[in-house]
């Protein structure tokens, strides 16, 4: 519902579907900071929100086909490749910034 404060049914669908891929995204992909966590902890963490953070309509859908996430997130997970040029670009720019 953000930024037009919108709760309940006038938030739309799609915005609640993707509330809950971006989260599971962000909670499995690994980033140059962290580590992403295993899908199972992602579920696990997502169904913890589910009627709070997230629609449980949503929640429940993505527990249906959660095998199909987990395949698409290991299909285009970064590589350590991915990773290194990450942590290259980053330290560029910092060191271009004192």
């Amino acid at each position: 519902g953000y930024p037009q404060g919108l709760v309940g049914d006038a938030i739309p669908v799609p915005a609640l579907v993707m509330a809950v891929a971006d989260t599971y995204d962000a909670l499995t992909s690994n980033r140059v900071y962290r580590a992403g966590i295993a899908h199972d902890k992602a579920i696990q963490q997502l169904f913890q929100e589910r009627g709070g953070q997230f629609a449980p309509d949503m929640v429940d859908a993505l527990i249906e086909v959660q095998h199909v996430f987990a395949d698409i997130a290991q299909r285009f997970a970064d590589s350590e490749i991915d990773l290194q040029k990450q942590m290259d670009y980053l330290a560029n720019a910092i060191a271009e910034n004192p």
